[in-house]
């Protein structure tokens, strides 16, 4: 449903962005990747003098906000829960919401602090997750809550974003980190499951396996995407493939990307449902989510059969791109949602930091030129908001989130990748605009932590304190360590592939 603009849209001038330039500088630069062009500052904005910095470094910000993640968890019988605030009263287990994605965040800490209070806080997360896990089909599953001992969740989804694949490979991670092997041996379980759960798909060509999945249970949903979708479930398969060498794994993430490769339309289209027509160009649900599953299929086996769908996809989110910049969510003429979003999940964000990561594998410029414009975009629609710069949800929202999903953490995140892979003093100025913006509408927890609104709705804060990787407190601050010359770079939670 479209919402009346309220919020009034400022392009961001020079001597505006000049004022961002000057926030504290942000740690760390990688090595350039197979080009080093720039988009080059103007010469009004290298003219003008440095203000103040800000109050808060990203180093500063990212230890408050871990430090109010440890402080307000839940102490459950065998390790910490966290409750959530978009998905009150429960405690969850999956990784945009919680217990695992909130473990990552206390992970990448770690790696980049070597702080030991978040590594035990990321433990708890684990023994917690350990302790909640439910066998079935010769494997691990988990269901989506629990709250106590007599009350949980009887829905158990198979998708990254929401179920077991997402929760193995946290733990999986966990497990490298601790060098305990409980945790590596239930993500292995974990996937298990997920093999498990592959069903032989309809259409399938003699000779050539073909699976799917349902989304959950025994629903009757079956989706293509890489948060809730089959795209997520191939990339986790392909990631155990590479981590156990075990090639059930690979057989599997295989048959699944020739089911996704026969949906495609002859235009490169992916309906986002099987049996349904409706596109949609984003990561979470969409083409790019899609062709990131395929890109790193491509990156790990070398069969260019993946990359060239890959480029499919890419090449038909391309052609919806709008002479604005901009695409829509879901192109006509089916289930149409033409708002031009912003984020990382279902905007230019998104899309961008694919096109980057395709640049990445096959040193294709065309891919780096194509990021370029999304971050164009981003910059020339973001607003000046309390010193800093925010973005509405999509142009003509009311709604401004914080969050790695939606808001200027995602955006900032990818304006940091996209400085290092482009360097320019638009794109750093960008990620810190963002940084201030969030330090801005943050406020301390009276204990040495900090914490943010999941958004603000008509400029009023909604989902104070929400603890959770896509939406608060956990994606917030591994963005800030991120910022801070962190070495993980997951936007979307699936990391950057390999350069090469």
């Amino acid at each position: 449903m479209i919402r009346a603009m309220r919020a009034r849209f400022w392009i961001l001038s020079a001597a505006a962005m000049a004022a961002i330039i000057a926030f504290a500088p942000l740690a760390g630069r990688d090595s350039p990747g197979p080009t080093t062009a720039s988009a080059g500052p103007s010469a009004a904005v290298a003219g003008v003098r440095s203000p103040t910095r800000p109050h808060r470094s990203p180093q500063r910000l990212a230890n408050e906000f871990v430090r109010h993640l440890e402080t307000t968890h839940v102490q459950a019988p065998s390790g910490w829960a966290w409750r959530s605030v978009i998905q009150a009263p429960h405690l969850q287990t999956d990784r945009d919401v919680g217990a695992s994605g909130i473990g990552v965040a206390l992970l990448q800490h770690y790696q980049r602090t070597r702080d030991r209070a978040a590594l035990t806080a990321a433990r708890r997360a684990g023994d917690w997750l350990l302790s909640v896990a439910e066998r079935d089909s010769g494997g691990l599953r988990w269901p989506d809550f629990v709250d106590s001992r007599t009350r949980r969740s009887d829905s158990h989804f198979t998708s990254f974003d929401d179920g077991t694949p997402g929760i193995a490979d946290f733990l999986w991670q966990l497990g490298q980190a601790t060098r305990d092997a409980r945790y590596r041996r239930a993500a292995v379980s974990g996937m298990d499951w997920i093999v498990s759960q592959a069903e032989p798909a309809p259409g399938a060509t003699p000779g050539e396996p073909s699976v799917r999945w349902r989304y959950y249970d025994d629903a009757d949903d079956y989706r293509t995407g890489m948060g809730e979708g089959s795209a997520g479930i191939i990339n986790s398969l392909v990631t155990f493939a590479a981590r156990t060498g075990d090639e059930r794994y690979l057989h599997t993430a295989i048959a699944g990307a020739v089911h996704l490769e026969h949906r495609m339309t002859p235009d490169g289209a992916m309906p986002e449902h099987a049996g349904r027509s409706g596109t949609n160009t984003g990561f979470l649900s969409g083409a790019a989510g899609d062709a990131y599953m395929f890109l790193a299929l491509y990156r790990h086996t070398s069969d260019r059969r993946w990359l060239t769908d890959a480029t499919r996809l890419l090449d038909w989110v391309h052609r919806h791109r709008r002479r604005d910049g901009s695409w829509p969510i879901e192109p006509g003429p089916v289930d149409t949602d033409a708002h031009a979003a912003t984020g990382m999940e279902e905007g230019a964000a998104g899309i961008g930091w694919v096109e980057l990561q395709a640049w990445r594998v096959t040193g294709d410029r065309s891919h780096l030129a194509r990021a370029r414009q999304a971050a164009d975009w981003l910059y020339r629609v973001g607003m000046r908001r309390n010193g800093g710069i925010a973005w509405p949800e999509y142009i003509g929202s009311d709604i401004v989130h914080t969050s790695l999903n939606n808001g200027a953490a995602g955006i900032g995140w990818f304006f940091l990748d996209m400085d290092k892979a482009s360097p320019s003093l638009r794109y750093r100025a960008a990620a810190r605009g963002a940084i201030r913006w969030i330090e801005s509408v943050s406020r301390s927890d009276g204990r040495g932590g900090r914490l943010v609104p999941a958004n603000r709705t008509a400029g009023r804060p909604r989902l104070v304190g929400e603890p959770s990787w896509h939406w608060g407190g956990a994606g917030v601050a591994a963005f800030l360590d991120r910022a801070a010359g962190g070495v993980a770079d997951t936007p979307g939670m699936p990391p950057a592939l390999p350069t090469g």
